[in-house]
């Protein structure tokens, strides 16, 4: 997790601090090297890269020049967004060149000055294997990130990957679509769309007024006073949703709690009022 990284255009690896580095460098290794290819490719693709970089008569200069161009703007790339990435995914989308650039080069090498080799049924049967183990790679990785919360993945191996994706889907099942299926629900007790709500307590920016549709507040501001909530409440916030119980006996948000307006899947709900609080 990011802490205390200042908002700039790059967000350079030299902000993390040590411990940070090694958070990044875990996450890396048993988190997002395995969501787009798998330990084996990665390793192909990285060996092709060191083969290219011997073919510099063999192929064209331009291709040669930016398979090196490719390789150093990735660098830089992780480099100056590091603290960002780790287990955020998405990031390494822009990476995805890489692949191409790596391997392009290389086929070309193989069918204009190993013509035979190009047209071989051995190199078409690797292909199709190729094809066949990242397709059946990919199927995993995609069950994992969406559904998986049991069962057993040889293609992917790493137990932490799997682990914590399959730990990751039943906390989504359990905790987080709730607040997807309430919909209907919260329109019957008279929460209206336009009511703004304050969520309890969610530590994201807002996973789950987006999920439940409604805008408002989420504990990313760590709230943990009267005055934060009744701040909220004079800015225009209507009800309170706490969907851990354990926050019921918390002290600050007694006053807040009177008026019940109902409950649902263990996400219990609170209109809130100015006459409340302090």
């Amino acid at each position: 997790m990011v802490s205390n990284i200042p908002l700039t255009i790059f967000t350079p690896i030299w902000l993390n601090k040590n411990d940070e580095i090694i958070t990044l460098v875990k996450d890396v290794k048993n988190f997002t090297s395995y969501v787009f290819f798998s330990r084996a490719m990665l390793i192909a693709f990285f060996t092709i890269s060191i083969v290219n970089l011997t073919l510099w008569k063999k192929i064209p200069p331009l291709a040669y020049l930016s398979n090196i161009i490719i390789i150093i703007g990735s660098v830089i790339y992780f480099l100056l967004w590091a603290p960002l990435m780790g287990v955020h995914d998405y990031y390494y989308v822009a990476l995805l060149i890489l692949f191409p650039g790596i391997l392009l080069p290389f086929i070309w090498h193989i069918k204009i000055n190993h013509p035979a080799i190009f047209s071989s049924f051995r190199l078409k049967f690797l292909l199709g294997l190729f094809l066949a183990i990242n397709f059946f790679y990919c199927l995993s990785v995609i069950k994992l990130k969406t559904s998986a919360r049991k069962g057993y993945y040889p293609m992917v191996w790493n137990s932490d990957f799997v682990e914590s994706m399959k730990y990751t889907n039943y906390e989504v099942d359990a905790n987080w679509n709730r607040f997807v299926r309430m919909k209907p629900y919260i329109r019957q007790i008279g929460v209206k769309k336009d009511d703004l709500i304050i969520s309890l307590p969610d530590g994201s920016f807002n996973k789950s007024l987006y999920l439940v549709g409604q805008k408002g507040w989420t504990d990313y501001t760590k709230l943990r006073t009267q005055n934060d909530i009744k701040n909220l409440i004079n800015h225009g916030a209507k009800y309170l949703f706490i969907s851990d119980t354990e926050l019921l006996k918390a002290d600050y948000l007694a006053p807040f709690l009177t008026e019940k307006a109902g409950s649902f899947e263990g996400v219990e709900i609170f209109r809130l009022s100015k006459n409340q609080g302090i």
